[in-house]
This record gives C-alpha cells, structure tokens and sequence, in this order.
C-alpha cells in the first residue's frame, strides 16, 4: 500500500504543479477498500465497492497492494499479466463503469525465467486509472517477494530469486489532469 501511496502522490505533484497557487483547490475524496481475502480477484465485488463508494462521494477509491492474487500467492509466477493486460483492464472498466479514479497495485508479469520458461518474473506494480478507464500512472518494482517461497532455489533456479532492485515510473500523459 505503501508504494501506491508514493506513486499516487507523485502525480498529484505532478498535478498541482499544472494548477496556480492562486487558484482554488476544491478538496478530493477517497476511498481505501481493505478486500477481504474471499474477494481478491474477485472484479464484480471491487466493482460494487466502487460504485458504493461513488454513492458516498468518492472520486478516488484505492485498492491494496496484490488485489488480484492476494499476498504471498505462488501464482502470480504463473498468471500475472503484463500491464496493460486483462488486470488492468478489469481496472479500468471498473473505473469506468463507477465513475471514479482507481489506484491498485498488481503483480506484472516480467520477463520468463531462462531455468524454467513456464515461470516468469514479477514485478510488484501499481496503476492509477482515470475515470474514463485510462492508464494514466504506472509504477514498478522487481518483486522480491518470491524470496519469501521456500521452493524458490528448486523450481526458479539462481536467476529466480536474485535479488536486484528495479523501479520505473511511468507516466501515460504529458499533462496529468482530473477528469470529473
């Protein structure tokens, strides 16, 4: 939660610096859903929690970190999606759909691992979607997560669990912007 809270206030950054000092800025409200274990993954409820949280006035509802496998879930090496790929897309139809801004982290489905092609690396990612179902922020870090895994040394070899510390931001427009 830790990293989204950093990425989403990067581009907030961004954004007041595009507004005057002088100029007005009306406050913002936002929703944190702590999902349930039951429900991660679970697109149709996140969903609901954010037209619940539209109802209420949000227009940021924020996810936790691993909202599609959940923490520690030795499938992310398998299932994980690239960014843009079908999580992120689910995210953004429920920003669109809702009528909110959604900020999520994610597992990204890095490149395959070279001792065992059926397993790929994981970055550890976070998305911020307008409320028109736009990527508009994408966050990333290497995953090191999978050290947590004792079968990590047999099934991903050396290369699987080296550590080495990547982050890149990216940003999907030139002039970040709130869409009511």
């Amino acid at each position: 939660m830790t990293r989204i809270a950093f990425f989403f206030l990067v581009y907030l950054c961004l954004l007041g610096s595009q507004l005057r000092a002088d100029e007005p800025r009306p406050p913002v409200r936002v929703a944190v859903v702590q999902l349930n274990s039951s429900k991660v993954g679970d697109f149709g409820a996140m969903l609901g929690y954010a037209k619940a949280a539209k109802d209420r006035g949000a227009e940021i509802v924020v996810y936790p970190e691993e909202a599609v496998f959940g923490w520690l879930n030795p499938k992310v090496f398998y299932e994980a999606q690239p960014i843009p790929g079908r999580a992120q897309a689910a995210f953004a139809t429920i920003a669109k759909q809702a009528g909110v801004w959604v900020a999520t982290g994610l597992a990204e489905r890095g490149p395959q691992i070279a001792s065992n092609p059926a397993i790929y690396e994981v970055f550890d990612s976070g998305i911020l979607i307008d409320s028109e179902g736009r990527l508009v922020l994408h966050y990333r870090q290497h995953n090191v997560i999978k050290n947590a895994f004792s079968e990590c040394p047999v099934k991903y070899g050396s290369q699987g669990c080296s550590y080495r510390r990547v982050r890149s931001v990216m940003l999907k427009s030139s002039r970040p912007r709130l869409v009511a």
